[in-house]
């Protein structure tokens, strides 16, 4: 192999590679394809309970809070429903009573929003309270 010096002034040439093309190179073209052994990988080895307790815990956990967040949730639509149909049934009342001539025919919706604590406040505006909307259904004030 020759060594090639750099001067400043002169740019550098690559240096020549001693013997045959096939001498510098690593990789050499195969006469045959390989063996499965040789094309086999190494196998993993599997987990240990040490690897393998902490996600295992940690899936137990995340699990557990989503079954608990639809719990939550499948009460929650149970209670609204529920709201929704006192509401529904007070306001049908409501309208049979003017209907029918009575002397307040809003009692029924008022008590049945009184009994939530939805009343509006004393001085509400009808197009403020249209206008704004609750969060969530034991928030209406």
């Amino acid at each position: 192999m020759s060594v090639t010096t750099v001067s400043p002034d002169v740019p550098a040439e690559p240096a020549e590679p001693a013997g045959p093309p096939s001498a510098c190179c690593a990789w050499r073209p195969r006469s045959t394809p390989p063996t499965p052994a040789q094309t086999r990988r190494p196998r993993s080895t599997p987990p240990t309970p040490a690897q393998t307790w902490p996600r295992a815990n940690r899936l137990a956990v995340l699990a557990w809070e989503i079954f608990g967040e639809l719990a939550t949730a499948a009460g929650d639509r149970v209670t609204i429903s529920a709201h929704l149909g006192e509401l529904v049934m007070a306001a049908r009342a409501s309208v049979a009573a003017e209907r029918g001539g009575e002397a307040d025919p809003m009692i029924h919706l008022r008590h049945a929003l009184s009994r939530h604590g939805w009343l509006p406040g004393p001085g509400a505006s009808p197009a403020a309270l249209l206008a704004t909307v609750p969060a969530l259904p034991g928030s209406m004030t």
